[in-house]
């Protein structure tokens, strides 16, 4: 609610990428940090954690937004606007119910295909509960 609107502005006077960038740079600290809370850690030191990754989402989103939009002719904006908003909503759907720990399953493509189709991720094929094999698999 903060950075991005100010992200938004300054992507138009500074370079999105550096931007971007720095957006993910900040998040992906944030998500070190957040993974190295333990029990001695108090209500603060979660809370500066988790702000510094809204943040650099904040920073992110907003240039990164822009260059997406700016791609492509004016007159295919709706469907850039669609398929970004698509991504999102299956982006949260997909964390949500558990089918990628932390981006890696999303970073593995093969892990990915494998967390969202009959097979689980390293279990050398072992069908997972309640779906059948597809044809003509070993």
């Amino acid at each position: 609610m903060l950075v991005g609107p100010l992200a938004g502005r300054l992507a138009d006077r500074v370079n999105p990428s550096l931007l971007s960038s720095t957006g993910l740079m900040l998040l992906i600290i944030g998500l070190v940090a957040l993974a190295l809370v333990d029990e001695s850690t108090g209500v603060a030191g979660s809370l500066w954690r988790t702000a510094l990754c809204g943040i650099g989402f904040g920073l992110f989103q907003p240039p990164n937004n822009r260059e997406m939009m700016g791609s492509l002719p004016p007159e295919r904006s709706a469907n850039v606007s669609g398929v970004m908003s698509t991504t999102r909503t299956v982006a949260v759907v997909w964390c949500r119910t558990g089918r990628s720990g932390a981006g890696t399953g999303l970073a593995n493509s093969g892990h990915a295909l494998a967390r969202c189709g009959h097979y689980r991720a390293g279990t050398a094929g072992e069908p997972v509960a309640g779906i059948a094999r597809p044809a003509g698999a070993g």
